[in-house]
């Protein structure tokens, strides 16, 4: 398989009507990813990240992130991946004062150089809870994150609703693209969203993904991937 597609971390989404949906999410501010326990949001996060490892070399993509030391299957997930992986976290504020340097240094790095070769990082926050979070930390966070796509790092955030509790409302406007798995109607009205809009695509027992302005229907993320369709991504703009 080609490795690389230029700048662009393409990846599918999910299928409506047995077509691929295929994200360049370089162009992503941040990635979203809400659900409830076990409905299926970290699978899903772990077959974005093997996408992006299968069609990209070590030098072109990079991972960095915040991980629950109790959530083996994401850790070992992150073992497979190792040659990507940059360096993982266990507490919010070292994770958040790594990318302050990194980007300082891709800052000064960019003003000598209009086209750097730096890797893609893709910056991952599993299971985040700003209730938990120190107000500096919630602060840290609002400041940072919005701004880390200009330096080549996309945000990946799972949480388990769109509500204040998880998520700040700074990041909730700054999100680009939502990935939601199992909502309630509660969580729909969090995007002023009737239910009986969508009726047609909407459903509890299946993945919908809106990047606020459309919702598709999609196939669930909690089945196995047939890895050989990723080929997909050098055939689809």
């Amino acid at each position: 398989m080609q490795k690389g597609v230029g700048n662009l971390l393409n990846v599918i989404l999910g299928y409506k009507e047995g077509k691929p949906k295929i994200k360049d999410i370089s162009k992503d501010k941040i990635v979203t990813i809400c659900g409830i326990t076990s409905s299926g949001k970290t699978t899903y996060m772990l077959e974005l990240i093997l996408q992006l490892i299968i069609n990209n070399s070590p030098d072109e993509f990079k991972i960095i992130g915040k991980a629950p030391k109790n959530n083996l299957d994401f850790l070992n997930t992150l073992e497979k991946a190792e040659p990507h992986i940059e360096k993982i976290f266990f507490q919010d504020l070292a994770l958040i004062e790594y990318l302050m340097e990194k980007v300082a240094v891709r800052k000064e790095t960019m003003k000598k150089n209009d086209d750097p070769k730096f890797p893609w990082i893709l910056m991952i926050i599993e299971d985040l809870d700003v209730s938990k979070l120190t107000q500096k930390c919630r602060d840290m966070l609002n400041g940072l994150l919005p701004k880390l796509s200009n330096y080549k790092i996309i945000p990946i955030l799972t949480i388990q609703r769109p509500t204040g509790t998880y998520i700040t409302d700074e990041l909730f406007e700054e999100t680009t693209t939502f990935i939601l798995t199992k909502l309630s109607k509660s969580d729909l009205a969090r995007f002023s969203i009737d239910e009986n809009d969508i009726e047609d695509l909407y459903t509890l027992k299946k993945l919908v993904i809106t990047d606020k302005s459309r919702y598709i229907e999609v196939k669930s993320p909690v089945e196995e991937t047939d890895f050989k369709s990723l080929s997909l991504l050098h055939t689809h703009p």
